[in-house]
């Protein structure tokens, strides 16, 4: 947690009123979300939430999210970009989210006991954290939390050769802990029963090529709304794995 921590104190050393950065990939999720999804209504929960921008996003279209994280000063950044103190913003387009309900818990997610269920349960960037018993029992929470016939979705890295390297790399382990990108076919085999494959993709090329590109994608799809990601590009290359289940 340590680890994290000091990352989101970091993070929001360089984050500006409206935040600007890094938030081309949670749209994105969210719009690949809406093409096999009606959100509308839907009560949401994401695990794992760090400053809370995935959720943002998914504010404007469910009825209410719930975010939960360990990490305080994360937390603390979620509040005010849920609370309306400030705001994304993506090209010129601001993103508020104080019309929508939301809920902030501070909580171990492997010690978090189960209150209630959502219709969407999500998390991005938080299972190639855990292995062994604590990654199974993280996997299990998702679907307990997830009420039935409702949807759960997981985010994380693809194994690809670029993602293989780069975990590995100081910088990466300094900044966000130990990290294993995991095969999509692989994760899926470890899912509980309950939980049916609805979808299961690369997504975000753009998220893992040499900086100027990514920059250069960016400004087009920021400004001109060009976007280079291609079904093809993103199934061959893509740097993350999105799985979206229903619960049985």
């Amino acid at each position: 947690m340590d680890n994290w921590d000091n990352h989101w104190v970091n993070e929001r050393k360089k984050l500006k009123n409206p935040i600007k950065r890094n938030n081309y990939f949670n749209y994105r999720l969210v719009k690949e979300l809406q093409k096999h999804v009606n959100l509308s209504g839907f009560d949401s929960i994401e695990l794992g939430c760090g400053t809370g921008r995935l959720s943002n996003f998914l504010s404007q279209y469910v009825n209410s999210v719930t975010l939960v994280d360990n990490s305080v000063p994360g937390l603390d950044i979620a509040n005010e970009l849920l609370g309306g103190k400030t705001a994304v913003l993506l090209g010129n387009h601001r993103f508020p989210t104080h019309q929508t309900k939301f809920d902030i818990m501070k909580k171990d997610l492997l010690k978090m006991k189960i209150h209630k269920q959502y219709d969407l349960v999500i998390s991005s960037g938080l299972v190639e954290h855990f292995k062994g018993k604590e990654f199974h029992k993280l996997i299990k929470l998702h679907s307990d939390l997830t009420s039935k016939g409702k949807y759960c979705c997981f985010v994380f890295p693809s194994n690809n050769s670029h993602q293989r390297k780069s975990v590995k790399k100081k910088s990466s382990i300094e900044k966000y802990g130990w990290q294993n990108p995991k095969l999509e076919d692989f994760f899926i085999s470890l899912l509980p029963k309950d939980l049916k494959v609805v979808v299961s993709k690369r997504i975000d090329y753009f998220s893992r090529v040499p900086y100027f590109f990514m920059a250069l994608h960016r400004v087009l799809f920021h400004y001109l709304r060009i976007d280079l990601n291609s079904s093809w590009v993103e199934y061959k290359y893509g740097g993350y794995v999105f799985v979206l289940t229903k619960k049985a």
